[in-house]
């Protein structure tokens, strides 16, 4: 190793040497300076690659392209896939779900046009499939967190948006309102060849017809002649319209006879009319005409909308009437607002009114029905029923209907999501539930159908309903399956009823008592005092006790403007207004007390505007 060593520092020192002689050597002149080598050129450094050319800053919110998204609806995943360009969300199609088909399929329309108009999730849901409509938002957030956007401050960073192009503005007949009222009338007009612009103030059509999952009521149809298992005859339906109407909280003065009888002698060309455009019946029963599945309105107004505009007719969405044009007496037009700004549109022979009810505008109702503003939230109406053709038709000479009321349908669960609503807990029938006040008493014939159950409520069970049961065998689909429904907010169990009663903060001796009166009807001791039939009352007194909270809720109003049979607005001298017409919600209180049947409300719409549209163009 040492050897090794020595031999290395030899070498080294030779080369030193070695090294330190050339050093001294003479240059070519003889000169003993040493001599020092000029050094080497320095090589020129190899230009820079050019900088990569700076990306184009981002001139749009969104990466344009589609995305889905996915959210958690009541039956697991639902998909939505989204398109953006640079600064809109453009379009967003439903994918693959497990959603109820009816009233998802409303969530689906109303929601996805809400998202575009909007362009934000930041919107209402819908009540009725509340899991629906927030699953469908956060598929939606999704997609656009993918497309490179926050969805909280979307509203902020869109604004209010481009101005959009109206286009036309001028037609023989302007309908405002685009449910089926408003539908059936401007597809009549487009039939005779007149021009006709309908306006409708949310993103899409249907309005609260499209919220009815019943068929269009009608007898003596060809349909039902070709089932004679399902033909009932006009005068049987005339009897069943008016008995019901006897259950009226008071005697309102209505339906007026000869209104309902010509609705129903004319209700089977109606469904004609409909067969000759195309449309096709699969669910036919001896009173109701309806699609073979999904909702009966939506499809039916979906279906419209399709021929207005093969017929020529034009459909102008998010533009909101706001008032009418009248000269020398005569309307002439509709001063709306758009996506562009306020729109003067002319109408060259009329305007039918077909805006809708009232339920959601919170003056009207406690203007007309102030036991029901509490209730609001709680109403299956389309967003856009706020009374808006009241308003308008007012402001011209029109006079609203006396003694108004609303299309009661039961009462709503808060806990929408894991208990049914009124209607489904028994109907007709009843499986023995009972529904007590905040004072823990019973305040319904809990079988006397929806409109009962929802007008009791409104009178007598202010603050909400309460759904009382047990855990016996007969209560089975009702008890909770899991203990995290119980939220001692709207959910409750105890052990007792004093603790039940309790929890509810409620007088639980008027509870008990309830419960005892019910023991006694089951018993035979005595009468229900809500007139129930004895053999639907069942003992409420196997623990654990359950309650879930309800809410009357409406689904439209019955009311509107004063106008003649084909139509026509009246002023309060009781004159035509010339060239204003009123369908379906708009003039519907003629046809009903405070007892809604099923089916009739549909059939009134399409019936008032298809004589609003034939008249408005004849003179």
């Amino acid at each position: 190793m040492k050897k090794r060593i020595s031999s290395i520092i030899a070498l080294l020192l030779a080369l030193v040497l070695v090294i330190g002689l050339a050093a001294c050597a003479a240059d070519d002149n003889g000169n003993n300076d040493p001599v020092v080598e000029p050094p080497p050129p320095v090589a020129e450094p190899p230009a820079p690659p050019p900088e990569p050319p700076a990306p184009e800053p981002a001139t749009g919110i969104f990466t344009p392209g589609t995305f889905s998204g996915v959210g958690i609806g009541y039956g697991g995943e639902l998909t939505t896939h989204v398109t953006f360009d640079d600064n809109n969300i453009v379009s967003i199609e439903i994918g693959d779900h497990n959603e109820t088909a009816g009233f998802s399929d409303i969530a689906f329309a109303i929601m996805t046009a809400a998202i575009i108009e909007a362009q934000s999730t930041n919107i209402d849901t819908v009540s009725g499939a509340t899991l629906t409509a927030e699953a469908i938002l956060e598929a939606v957030s999704d997609a656009i967190m993918q497309a490179g956007a926050d969805p909280a401050a979307l509203a902020s960073l869109l604004g209010e948006g481009a101005a959009v192009e109206v286009g036309n503005t001028q037609a023989d007949v302007i309908v405002v309102g685009g449910g089926l009222g408003g539908l059936a009338a401007a597809v009549t007009i487009a039939e005779s060849g007149a021009s006709v612009i309908l306006i409708e103030k949310l993103g899409i059509v249907g309005g609260s017809s499209a919220y009815a999952w019943g068929g269009i009521g009608a007898t003596e149809t060809s349909l039902q002649a070709a089932n004679d298992l399902y033909l009932q005859t006009n005068e049987a339906f005339f009897n069943d319209w008016l008995a019901p109407q006897a259950n009226s909280l008071w005697d309102t003065g209505f339906p007026l006879e000869d209104r309902v009888e010509t609705l129903i002698g004319n209700s089977a060309s109606r469904i004609e009319w409909l067969l000759d455009l195309g449309f096709e019946f699969a669910n036919v029963t001896a009173r109701s005409h309806g699609p073979a599945a999904g909702m009966s309105g939506a499809h039916t107004t979906n279906f419209l909308a399709g021929i207005l505009e093969d017929l020529g007719g034009e459909i102008h969405l998010n533009t909101r009437g706001l008032e009418l044009v009248q000269s020398d007496g005569v309307i002439t037009g509709v001063i709306a607002e758009g996506p562009s700004g306020t729109i003067l549109y002319s109408a060259n022979e009329a305007v039918i009114l077909a805006t809708g009810g009232f339920s959601r505008n919170e003056g009207l109702m406690q203007r007309f029905i102030p036991q029901a503003v509490e209730y609001i939230q709680f109403s299956v109406t389309a967003p856009g029923s706020t009374g808006d053709g009241i308003i308008m038709a007012e402001a011209v000479g029109a006079v609203a209907w006396n003694d108004p009321w609303l299309i009661g349908f039961g009462l709503i669960p808060a806990d929408e999501d894991n208990f049914p609503w009124s209607l489904f807990l028994g109907g007709a029938t009843g499986n023995g539930h009972i529904f007590v006040n905040q004072e823990g008493q019973r305040f319904t014939n809990e079988a006397g159908g929806f409109s009962v159950n929802y007008n009791n409520a409104l009178m007598d069970s202010p603050g909400g309903s309460i759904l009382i049961f047990d855990s016996s065998e007969r209560f089975e689909s009702l008890i909770p399956e899991s203990d995290d429904v119980i939220d001692g907010v709207n959910v409750f169990s105890a052990d007792t009823v004093a603790e039940l009663a309790d929890a509810l903060g409620i007088s639980a001796d008027n509870l008990q008592a309830t419960l005892d009166q019910v023991a006694d009807v089951y018993a035979d001791n005595i009468e229900d005092p809500m007139g129930r039939p004895q053999a639907l009352a069942v003992p409420i007194a196997q623990a654990p006790f359950f309650a879930v909270r309800y809410f009357a809720f409406d689904m439209g109003t019955i009311g509107g403007v004063v106008t003649d049979v084909n139509y026509q607005v009246l002023d309060s001298a009781g004159n035509p207004i010339p060239g204003l017409f009123a369908v379906g919600e708009m003039s519907n209180r003629p046809y009903w007390g405070q007892i809604y049947i099923g089916g009739t409300s549909l059939l009134n719409a399409l019936s008032s505007g298809i004589v609003a549209g034939t008249t408005a163009i004849s003179g």
